[in-house]
């Protein structure tokens, strides 16, 4: 009947809109994400200055933007692997570390040339770095495509996109030790004069909105680290108003 055809095709364009949607929501999220982001990668810059002006890298360590450079070039090879299989748009996610792992190595760059003694150390810090990625990009395209496993991570359309997901959600947990290590000497010293406010609110801020990104566009691997940020967000800033009163250092901004 023509009612029954119009009823369905009435359900069809009603689902294909929320779908458009979704994905428009997702990528309005992930640009969203990207500029707060791209604004959190300039944060080592600083440091770099100061290692510039003073011509050495003092006691500063590399290990922080050669994990970037390598985090962000894992993310980027995910993103590409799964459009590749999927109609998915990471391109958001693409774009943010590839120019993150940009400028993590100008970062690299900087402590190579003042490094003095440190050279070797540092050098073997950024080889190994390359070495891991260059091995698990190997490892997904040639010998993941001859395996005949049904394993898939989360929502990943392919098992290279699932390996070096799981990769990324791996490595960004691990990450997490840092704020952890941070929320611990706030409590020993109660004092939050080694937790920035306007960084804990930024970080929090961007762990929203790719949390978003992920919801709209179903992806866990994104989802994942980002849900995990939220919750140590929210703990960084339930400590910072707490210590912050007890230690009078509501100045540190």
């Amino acid at each position: 009947e023509p009612s029954d055809w119009c009823r369905l095709n009435a359900a069809q364009s009603s689902a294909f809109a929320v779908m458009v949607t979704a994905a428009e929501l997702g990528a309005d999220f992930g640009w969203l994400g990207t500029v707060f982001t791209l604004v959190y990668f300039l944060s080592p810059v600083p440091t770099c200055m100061n290692v510039v002006k003073s011509k050495s890298v003092q006691e500063f360590s590399a290990f922080p933007y050669a994990m970037g450079v390598f985090n962000c070039s894992c993310w980027v090879y995910y993103c590409v692997v799964t459009m590749e299989a999927c109609s998915k748009d990471l391109t958001p996610n693409m774009v943010v570390n590839g120019v993150g792992a940009l400028m993590f190595l100008g970062y690299v760059s900087v402590f190579l040339v003042y490094a003095g003694s440190r050279l070797t150390s540092i050098l073997r810090l950024v080889l190994t770095a390359i070495l891991v990625e260059a091995l698990l990009i190997g490892f997904c395209e040639g010998v993941v495509p001859s395996l005949h496993t049904g394993f898939q991570w989360g929502t990943s359309p392919s098992l290279k996109s699932s390996v070096s997901g799981l990769t990324c959600v791996v490595i960004n947990v691990l990450l997490y030790g840092s704020p952890l290590v941070m929320m611990k000497t706030v409590i020993q010293t109660r004092s939050v004069k080694y937790m920035p406010l306007p960084m804990s609110l930024l970080t929090f801020l961007i762990c929203i909105l790719w949390s978003a990104q992920a919801v709209f566009i179903q992806d866990v691997t994104v989802g994942i680290p980002n849900v995990l940020g939220i919750i140590l967000g929210a703990a960084q800033l339930v400590l910072y108003a707490f210590y912050c009163r007890e230690s009078g250092d509501a100045s540190v901004m």
